[in-house]
């Protein structure tokens, strides 16, 4: 994993969005950190565990409302 990013979603349930972002790759290779929006609220997913799958292993962490992120997710990379 080698970098961070920001995804839109169409996914109306999380936990279909977070097999997205754990599917999400920037410049074709898989990432560290990405963050998204859903719902009204904002989301940080971290894909420890298995790549690419969602699993017990990974992190998320929900931001309560809409959150720009712009600024950390470059300075993350």
């Amino acid at each position: 994993l080698v970098a961070n990013g920001k995804m839109a979603t169409t996914q109306t349930d999380l936990d279909l969005a977070l097999k997205d972002a754990a599917a999400f790759k920037v410049g074709g290779a898989d990432v560290d950190v990405v963050a998204f929006q859903l719902g009204g609220d904002t989301y940080l997913f971290s894909d420890k565990g298995t790549a690419g799958s969602v699993d017990a292993a990974d992190i998320v962490v929900k931001l309560t409302g809409t959150v720009d992120l712009d600024t950390l997710v470059l300075a993350l990379n």
